[in-house]
């Protein structure tokens, strides 16, 4: 269902690999035939392209639907339809499991039907299967780079000193981004990512709305060279990042930000298109993946690797249902996430500025960490001042922020902040 970038890498690879694999096509879901008939096959395949989703669902001698049309709607329709009907399921469609996993494991559940969703995070890397791996497994925290369109932006603007705008192009061009970026450097894309794996670490369905993500395009190729000389040792480099982690009270807290990164964290060297992930455990030390993360071919291999799987469970009578969601753990509100900051602020040069603006932070329950200014600035009226908050809470933060922003004789412009990983 489908035949976009990733559904059209997986038709391709189908036809080339079918003597060796074994799948028959027998029906392709499309808008247009006409227009999508030249990306697989050739004219006497016609007779494959349907308009009707009635032609997959309903079909009694289709066994696997493969949905990639991606959206929440008609997708969770369709879906479900199939698995009533005993299908077996492989999909990447992070943005419908984000909001709707328990109903589409609950019905493959009832139905006894497996659920292939690998695919639908971090392209070639098999972190669903590395989370199924650890069940049992106490899971503190999920940090990733699970957006290789913003990590490839990024990229360039830190190595190559682009302009944000040029690097999206770039982007386009190598076609490791959408026409429309925004779902992915807004940090919409990674929202969703980050919430499966949360749901598969936790058995747990998270609610998606409660995420506040932050986009990549407030990063700046400035901050990005000035975070190399802050703090201690090697710096920080700036890297998309998501994070999922359970605190000590039970809750889980997600995020997903452009965030600073110290330059030792296996994260700092993922580059690129590349996608990587780290989790912690509470028993031995992190377990690391990286590899390729955007692009249809880095998806269609995820998507034909969970095909062969389910392919091979049913010729062997083996049934394995996707996880139950009995989890009940609480989400903790965007504001609550704890963190330390970065801070930058063009403070007034003058005296008493420092004094106040150590009371706006105490006043947040925040406060200093280190600080760098701009030596060649002091003759002018405004510098430009780098801080690390020390650990806060994000309301906190904002606050802070919003009190600096409001104290127009302290300083100009906006505070810029950002959390550090």
């Amino acid at each position: 269902m489908g035949l976009g970038t990733v559904g059209t890498e997986v038709g391709l690879d189908l036809q080339r690999n079918r003597d060796r694999d074994g799948f028959i096509v027998e029906r392709i879901l499309v808008t247009d035939p006409d227009k999508h008939l030249a990306k697989v096959g050739n004219p006497h395949q016609r007779h494959q392209f349907t308009v009707d989703p009635r032609d997959i669902y309903d079909n009694p001698d289709i066994d696997m639907v493969v949905e990639l049309m991606g959206g929440t709607d008609p997708a969770e329709n369709y879906i479900l339809r199939a698995i009533e009907n005993g299908k077996w399921i492989v999909t990447a469609n992070k943005a419908l499991l984000a909001v709707k996993a328990k109903t589409i494991f609950d019905a493959a559940i009832a139905h006894q039907v497996e659920v292939g969703y690998d695919a639908s995070v971090a392209g070639k890397i098999p972190i669903i299967a590395n989370l199924e791996h650890l069940d049992g497994e106490e899971i503190l925290q999920i940090d990733g780079i699970l957006n290789g369109t913003s990590n490839y932006i990024l990229t360039r603007m830190d190595e190559d000193g682009m302009s944000y705008p040029d690097a999206v192009q770039e982007a386009k061009d190598r076609r490791f981004a959408e026409k429309d970026e925004s779902r992915d450097v807004k940090g919409e894309d990674p929202a969703d990512k980050i919430i499966v794996l949360a749901t598969t670490a936790w058995k747990t369905a998270f609610d998606r709305s409660k995420i506040k993500p932050t986009g990549i395009d407030i990063v700046t190729p400035h901050d990005m060279r000035i975070v190399k000389r802050l703090g201690m040792g090697g710096g920080y480099v700036i890297k998309p990042i998501s994070s999922a982690r359970r605190y000590e009270d039970g809750t889980v807290g997600i995020s997903v930000s452009p965030m600073l990164v110290r330059s030792d964290n296996r994260l700092a060297t993922v580059r690129n298109e590349n996608n990587g992930i780290i989790i912690y455990t509470a028993h031995g030390g992190p377990i690391t993946a990286d590899g390729p993360g955007a692009g249809g071919e880095a998806t269609s291999v995820a998507v034909l690797a969970d095909m062969r799987r389910l392919r091979d469970h049913k010729w062997h009578g083996y049934v394995k249902t996707p996880p139950a969601l009995v989890g009940n753990i609480p989400m903790l509100d965007a504001d609550k996430l704890r963190s330390r900051w970065y801070l930058r602020v063009n403070f007034s040069n003058r005296e008493g500025v420092w004094e106040e603006y150590g009371r706006i932070l105490r006043e947040n329950h925040l406060s200093g960490q280190h600080s760098m200014r701009d030596e060649n600035r002091e003759g002018d009226r405004f510098v430009p001042d780098y801080d690390t908050i020390d650990r806060g809470e994000r309301g906190d933060m904002m606050r802070a922020a919003a009190r600096l922003a409001a104290a127009t004789d302290m300083i100009a412009g906006v505070p810029y902040v950002l959390p550090i990983l």
